[in-house]
């Protein structure tokens, strides 16, 4: 029907559009502050390193989430225009922000490893295209037949958001003890991986954090 046809096409950009906007708001986070020489003033704050990448983390997720409140009232259009059941609005939306927070999370950890913004984005988006296509390799290894392949399919969308939307939308393929709820695993995981992300930016800050305080030292001493 069209509804679902609208629904597809429209659910699709949105899960694109919201790892962009993620992408976008994190990739600068870091690289803003080192520019602007405000990178040291960070390390003046009672906070740790994981709460102030946390913190830039939740600037960045911001950005999705308008895409997905802007794309919500799209969907339920095609919803009531029919073939497409109500609970595809929550795993749609579910998605968006799961993918909204692996690309905010790996921009942010580029943005602590790199110099400009445009790299961290650039690196960010290769690195998530390359961590949706890694699956396919492991199906070439690990699935000699359709069973395995069922299972590993299977097992894999509950892992990757992108997987995990693409086997909803196309009626589930896997065994029956994880057809259609994958969506429901991959979001927490998703999440988890996210913050895992963001945790990794905590130390690099410390790293950043440690090695300016020392440089500033040296220069104390060495031009009183």
């Amino acid at each position: 029907t069209i509804g679902r046809q609208l629904f597809s096409i429209f659910g699709v950009f949105q899960v694109l559009f919201a790892t962009l906007q993620g992408i976008s708001g994190g990739s600068d986070q870091i690289t803003r502050e080192t520019r602007g020489g405000t990178l040291g003033l960070l390390g003046l704050t009672p906070l740790s390193c994981f709460r102030i990448a946390f913190g830039k983390f939740q600037a960045a997720l911001a950005q999705p989430l308008m895409v997905v409140l802007a794309g919500t009232p799209v969907l339920a259009i095609c919803i009531f225009l029919g073939g497409v059941p109500a609970s595809s609005l929550a795993w749609c939306t579910g998605l968006s922000l799961a993918c909204g927070a692996l690309g905010a999370g790996t921009a942010l950890l580029c943005s602590s490893c790199l110099k400009t913004g445009a790299g961290a984005a650039i690196s960010s988006v290769v690195i998530l295209s390359l961590y949706s296509i890694a699956p396919v390799l492991l199906l070439l290894v690990l699935a000699r037949d359709y069973s395995n392949m069922q299972l590993v399919i299977g097992i894999i969308s509950c892992l990757h958001p992108a997987w995990a939307m693409g086997l909803v939308m196309n009626g589930g393929f896997g065994p029956a003890w994880l057809s259609l709820d994958q969506w429901m695993v991959a979001v927490p995981v998703s999440f988890a991986q996210a913050l895992l992300l963001v945790w990794l930016t905590g130390r690099r800050l410390r790293v950043l954090l440690e090695s300016r305080s020392t440089l500033a030292r040296l220069e104390t001493l060495l031009f009183p």
